[in-house]
């Protein structure tokens, strides 16, 4: 399969912003709402490092993996599903997941810190699908960031944010439900362009309205959230 020019480099300019975003994150307190504890117990800094941790996770997925292969995850699902998924998809999914959504979920942080771990939460989801991919196929691109990255940050936010004094686990458990919708509408999407029942624009299309639906119910979520830490 040919791919496009931004196909291409689009996963190395998010490591491009990846380093930015770090840099920021430890030599300024831009990220911190608090300053009075230290960055690793502030949530609204947290929220920032999910962003990059998808980030980085995308350059082995799209970039290159740990064999050196380039676009590896595309190629994988050209592999087991065929190649009726378009760039479109790809792009709308993850450019809108990780430029946007992630990025909004962390600047709404800042005034509602409900919101603060809805996307490592969804990191979490993602690094399940991952291991559940190992188990069945092995080495799968993606795997090493979700579990050197995704695990363990994800996990910390869950300590940093959900419990006695703090967001409450119903919240929590709904925030994971979130995460699961948006990948079921994912799959459902990939199945139906694999399946030749939808043309790029329209794979392209159920992504962005995933984002939104995603976005909007995180939102709702992590406001209500809030008023757990009052």
């Amino acid at each position: 399969m040919a791919y496009s020019l931004f196909f291409q480099v689009w996963p190395w300019m998010g490591l491009g912003a990846a380093i930015v975003l770090i840099l920021i994150a430890f030599l300024t307190d831009l990220f911190r709402v608090d300053l009075n504890i230290k960055r690793l117990g502030d949530p609204s800094w947290l929220a920032w490092i999910s962003v990059v941790c998808y980030m980085l996770h995308n350059v082995e997925e799209y970039g290159i993996d740990l064999f050196g292969t380039t676009m590896a995850f595309p190629k994988l699902m050209t592999s087991l599903m065929g190649g009726n998924v378009s760039e479109l998809a790809y792009l709308s999914c993850n450019i809108g997941a990780i430029w946007i959504v992630a990025p909004i979920l962390a600047y709404l942080s800042r005034k509602y810190k409900g919101i603060a771990p809805s996307f490592a939460i969804f990191m979490l989801v993602n690094a399940i699908v991952h291991l559940r991919a190992y188990f069945i196929i092995g080495y799968n691109p993606g795997l090493f960031t979700a579990i050197i990255l995704f695990l363990p940050v994800g996990i910390w936010n869950i300590y940093v944010c959900y419990g006695k004094g703090r967001i409450s686990w119903g919240k929590c458990i709904a925030s994971f439900g979130i995460s699961a919708l948006y990948t079921v509408v994912l799959l459902a999407g990939i199945q139906l362009a694999v399946h030749g029942m939808i043309n790029d624009i329209a794979q392209g299309l159920i992504m962005v309205a995933d984002n939104a639906l995603c976005l909007y119910l995180w939102y709702v979520l992590g406001k209500k959230a809030s008023k757990d830490l009052v």
